[in-house]
C-alpha cells in the first residue's frame, strides 16, 4: 500500500501549478512594493517643490 501512494503521481501537476502561481504572486507583490517607493519618494519630492515656490 505504501509503495502504491508513493508511486502515485495523480495530482502532482497541481500541486506544481500551486507553486508557480505562489511564486508569481510573491513577485507581484514584490514589484508593487518597490513602485510604491519609488513614486511616494516623487510625490514627496513634487511635495517639497511645490512647498519652496510659495
Amino acid at each position: 500500500m505504501v509503495r502504491r501512494l508513493w508511486e502515485d503521481e495523480s495530482g502532482q501537476a497541481m500541486v506544481e501549478y500551486a507553486l508557480i502561481a505562489g511564486a508569481v504572486c510573491i513577485g507581484l507583490m514584490t514589484s508593487i512594493k518597490i513602485l510604491e517607493l519609488a513614486f511616494s519618494g516623487q510625490y514627496a519630492n513634487q511635495h517639497k517643490g511645490l512647498q519652496r515656490a510659495r
